[in-house]
């Protein structure tokens, strides 16, 4: 095509192109292979699914004769059949149904990609070796890891920023000075203890050179706003910051501080509240502390996603020291506290042996150590935010008052729920007359034996993706009879337990353990289930520090767990 013609004066960049690729050349040979390989990685993924799943036999995965990429099309006809409307509703309802299956569907699909789990640790293994991390972790120097939201809370825009309060909950607040009226209308107290990230206090394992005690933008006009409004903040920061300097005050490849660091924090919150006169005169015990050495991989690294054999990260060996009470038990919260902890991970990480890195040697163990004295403790891993809060509100609900007799409430959260956070206001006022309900406990230390069908699911997320080992999953669940020594019993009785019957509540169940989806995460609705249930207060600490996923609109249905849960046959 000639420079000077009127087509290349028109558009002579297209021009020149259509040229180029005139001159193109394209054997035959060449062009098959292109075909082929373009045809190989469309079909070859599903063909390998198909094959793998067809000799795949294991009972606890395969629920099905036929492969999964079919069980597509059951969820078709389940939808079908659980309509209730008529015409157009029943269309739009059906329609929805099926959404959500397809939903399901795909996410059970990729969760169980057979290709997934053969090439994605050892990409990622090679990856780290060049300094690459992946969407949850950061690869620091010398081997240290670091939580990527953690980090990104500390470089990203200011929490308190204007631009995103177009989300109800962003602002943090709010919620945070409508919890201390509703206390302080009760005469109890409240102090905030926000914990640092890593990187702000260890930024020189980040970025070489970096200073200490870095905070977001928005921190310090935070702390002044609350200082105001007359909320005590234990900032530690700055005390972290200077330890720092001496020897490391988080564990190198997890989320979380070091057991020296976390002790350090109670005697520091304990001298803090004899500072401002916060606490009360109360009954004594003595506690003893012991040492303990503990190993274990940290979360970060676990996020990565490794090979189970990875030698990238060795187990980290810290000294705990487990507290234990006059009677030599391992120190558990009590209610009988004047002192009401909130906590998250932070809190839970040395206590929670679900979590790996031993027990009864916590936050709120430290804190009865130091304060001589029982604590009581609600803690969840994970949405330091609410998740707490809420359990106080659900435990209300259930008959029993989680604030008598409390004189101060620790609230312990990871700095980063500041920003990240889902700062929900919860109504707390009834906290003091809790309406009382015959089914608020269980018949025995079993629990309260129902059986009935769900309603609606929670979605759990890919375990491959989480950092907690454990998880909670929240269904709606219809109770229609409650049974006693294997027997119904019709409703109309006043003994405990037969005002659930006909009724809907949330149940919370263990969908997943130790990075692992239990067989319960694969109830759906319309499933028929037997389901012992208990308070949130009576079960065990596994399960009361597991995170959460509860995505059903809350209608104001009780909320209890299930500490039993057992498919029926229709």
């Amino acid at each position: 095509m000639a420079e000077d013609s009127e087509e290349y004066r028109r558009c002579p960049r297209a021009a020149q192109a259509m040229e180029e690729i005139g001159e193109t050349d394209v054997g035959p040979a060449l062009a098959r292979t292109a075909v082929g390989a373009f045809l190989l990685l469309v079909f070859g993924v599903p063909l390998c699914h198909v094959a793998w799943d067809y000799r795949n036999d294991d009972p606890g995965k395969k629920t099905q004769p036929w492969p999964q990429a079919a069980a597509i099309f059951t969820g078709v006809f389940r939808a079908l059949d659980e309509s209730t409307g008529v015409g157009w509703d029943a269309i739009f309802e059906t329609n929805s149904a099926l959404l959500e299956k397809i939903d399901a569907f795909e996410s059970a699909l990729d969760s169980n990609s057979v290709l997934t789990e053969a090439l994605q640790s050892p990409v990622q293994s090679a990856l780290v070796l060049v300094g690459a991390g992946n969407e949850r972790a950061y690869i620091g120097r010398e081997q240290w890891l670091f939580y990527r939201q953690s980090v990104d809370y500390l470089t990203g825009p200011g929490f308190l920023d204007e631009f995103r309060f177009a989300a109800t909950s962003a602002d943090p607040r709010p919620a945070i000075l409508d919890f201390r009226r509703q206390l302080a209308e009760r005469g109890v107290d409240l102090v905030l203890v926000p914990v640092p990230p890593k990187a702000a206090i260890h930024p020189e394992q980040f970025v070489k050179n970096a200073r200490r005690g870095l905070e977001n933008p928005s921190y310090a006009q935070f702390l002044t706003e609350m200082q105001q409004a007359g909320v005590h903040v234990l900032d530690l920061t700055g005390p972290l910051s200077e330890r720092a300097e001496h020897s490391a005050q988080y564990l190198e490849s997890d989320t979380h501080w070091t057991p020296n660091a976390m002790e350090f924090s109670a005697r520091l919150l304990v001298e803090f509240l004899r500072e401002h006169d916060l606490l009360s005169p109360g009954s004594t015990r003595q506690y003893r502390r012991f040492a303990e050495r503990v190993s274990q991989i940290g979360d970060i690294a676990r996020m990565l996603r490794l090979p189970r054999d990875q030698q990238l990260f060795a187990p980290q060996k810290p000294v705990i020291h487990p507290v234990r009470d006059p009677a030599g038990l391992p120190w558990r919260s009590d209610v009988s506290g004047d002192v009401l902890l909130l906590g998250d991970s932070f809190a839970n990480i040395y206590s929670s042996e679900s979590m790996g890195w031993g027990g009864a040697a916590g936050f709120g163990a430290q804190l009865s150590l130091q304060l001589q004295r029982p604590i009581d403790a609600v803690t969840q891993n994970d949405n330091g935010a609410y998740a707490t809060r809420e359990a106080l509100q659900e435990e209300a609900s259930q008959g029993r008052d989680p604030l008598d007799g409390k004189t101060l409430v620790v609230w312990q959260f990871a700095m980063r729920e500041l920003f990240y956070g889902e700062w929900k206001t919860l109504d707390h006022e009834k906290v003091g007359t809790p309406e009382r309900d015959s089914s608020a406990h269980p018949a025995s230390k079993n629990g309260l034996i129902v059986v009935g069908r769900v309603t609606k699911t929670s979605r759990l997320p890919d375990p491959r993706t989480v950092e907690y080992p454990s998880c909670l999953f929240v269904v709606e669940f219809e109770v229609k009879t409650v049974e006693r020594d294997g027997v119904s019993v019709d409703g109309g009785s006043t003994t405990r337990g037969d005002a659930l019957s006909s009724k809907a509540v949330k149940v919370a169940i263990m969908g997943m353990r130790n990075f692992t989806a239990t067989e319960a995460a694969r109830y759906r609705a319309g499933d028929r289930l037997r389901l012992s249930l208990v308070t949130f207060r009576e079960a065990p600490e596994s399960i009361k520090v597991a995170p959460r996923v509860d995505d059903i609109p809350n209608s104001g249905q009780k909320v209890y767990v299930a500490i039993e849960s057992e498919k029926l046959d229709e």
